[in-house]
């Protein structure tokens, strides 16, 4: 009964906020309600560095929807910038094939090399050996200010519902470079503390809830899978980068940590994100993109 009472509560200050100011007020910080605000679980001194770049490919409707969670990102990562669209647009696959460095696609599939087997390092000698001085020629054409000037390596992530980017996945592949190696987080004994959503189980007064529904086991929110997969790929740059590994384990602790501040908010008001609860209901089940697919796209052995 208490937390009944104390849930109405939040929800009545909440009613009298905005009806006191005719509308909700937002944060300007991070441009989500004031009562909900995450700009103290993101980096105050501003993004954090980095070996790699990150490129979130959002589609369009998904910046629309309250529970996105792709903008963190860029909040937590320096190297990051949002791109709009169901597929790479043609300045985004320029400035990638001018780049000298190895590029990987995150997203869940048989196909995928799990991310534990995945050395940026031997990946980048083997570019080099390859493809030599034509590559370091073109990488001289991006320009200083640009997130990949120096960068490491790039990932991409897809950033929207599960069945929109079970749609994207083939069509994305196909238009980046053709050593773009497909990649994922890879299941493990360490998953078994984490929810359907991807979501650290938490302790105490936290809440346990999902977010989402996800349609496989391993998938997860976008900032979270994105900023898991960076930590990986930074501890194994080696030598070929400048920042150390502690760059990504600081934006995979900050990104999960605005992910689970954005999960207790949402507990507040929501009654299904409380421990325990069970959801129930019909409606198809999103799936993961056709396997067979992401293998014949652009006739790449991945």
């Amino acid at each position: 009964m208490a937390d009944l009472e104390a849930l109405w509560a939040d929800v009545v200050d909440d009613a009298a906020e905005d009806i006191a100011t005719g509308r909700r007020a937002v944060c300007e910080g991070c441009s989500r309600p004031s009562s909900a605000c995450l700009c103290s679980h993101l980096p105050s001194d501003g993004p954090l560095e980095t070996s790699g770049a990150l490129f979130v490919l959002t589609h369009p409707n998904e910046s629309k929807r309250a529970l996105n969670t792709g903008w963190i990102l860029p909040r937590c990562m320096r190297r990051c910038e949002i791109v709009t669209g169901r597929y790479p647009p043609n300045e985004m696959q320029d400035r990638l094939a001018a780049c000298d460095v190895p590029v990987y696609l995150l997203y869940p599939s048989s196909t995928a090399v799990d991310l534990d087997e995945v050395s940026v390092a031997s990946d980048a000698k083997a570019l080099v050996q390859n493809e030599g001085t034509a590559s370091k020629a073109r990488a001289a054409s991006i320009a200083s200010d640009d997130i990949l000037s120096g960068a490491s390596y790039v990932c991409v992530c897809i950033d929207s519902t599960w069945g929109q980017a079970r749609e994207m996945a083939v069509p994305t592949l196909e238009k980046l470079p053709e050593r773009t190696r497909l990649i994922q987080l890879p299941l493990n004994d360490d998953d078994a503390a984490f929810d359907a959503a991807g979501l650290r189980r938490f302790s105490g007064d936290e809440a346990t809830g999902s977010l989402l529904t996800p349609p496989a086991p391993g998938a997860m929110l976008t900032a979270e899978a994105a900023a898991r997969a960076v930590a990986t790929l930074e501890s194994t740059c080696g030598g070929t980068g400048s920042s150390s590994s502690s760059g990504g384990a600081g934006v995979a602790e900050w990104c999960v940590g605005a992910v689970r501040a954005m999960a207790r908010f949402q507990a507040r008001h929501d009654p299904a994100m409380s421990g325990g609860a069970v959801k129930r209901g019909g409606g198809r089940r999103q799936r993961l993109a056709d396997p067979s697919r992401l293998e014949g796209a652009a006739g790449r052995a991945l």
